[in-house]
């Protein structure tokens, strides 16, 4: 029983000392609130980004390359056992970069692009009512067609001296 005691004894003296320790009880065992931190106020000022300056040159240069891939795209979608919507997308994505490279030309030559626009706006809709596909190797070399007179009269080369 001796033992018993003595235990009992050690025990609660070193709960003692652990407790008391260097701080207070209230201290040890009160939460602390937190500090509140200084609200720094951020100040954002928009910053309008313009995009790289083009030149006239490189901004028909730029639309010409991108449809001539687009238009690609499409006489590829046309060539393979192709998805449909595929097919139609890309048309309309070569139309758009069509009509942006008319827009960066002289009106006269604007105009003489209006007749390829309306070739390929007349091929976009022959795709879409062409539900089961039997008319995609006539619309394909009609496209491959459209890209050669395209080539032909409206690269760079040929239209450097009429860009607005």
């Amino acid at each position: 029983m001796n033992i018993v005691i003595r235990i009992g004894v050690v025990v609660i003296l070193s709960s003692v000392v652990v407790l008391s320790g260097c701080d207070t009880l209230s201290k040890k065992f009160i939460r602390k609130s937190k500090k509140e931190k200084a609200a720094v106020q951020m100040v954002l000022e928009p910053e309008v980004y313009t995009g790289p300056v083009m030149t006239r040159e490189e901004r028909y240069r730029q639309a010409f390359m991108f449809w001539q891939n687009w238009h690609d795209e499409f006489i590829m979608a046309l060539t393979s056992d192709g998805n449909r919507k595929k097919q139609i997308d890309t048309a309309e994505e070569a139309l758009k970069n069509l009509k942006s490279m008319q827009g960066q030309l002289v009106a006269d030559k604007q105009e003489s692009l209006e007749v390829y626009i309306q070739r390929l706006r007349d091929l976009e809709d022959t795709l879409r009512q062409d539900m089961y596909g039997q008319n995609i190797s006539q619309i394909r070399s009609s496209a491959e067609r459209l890209k050669r007179d395209i080539l032909r009269y409206f690269s760079y080369t040929d239209v450097k001296n009429e860009l607005q």
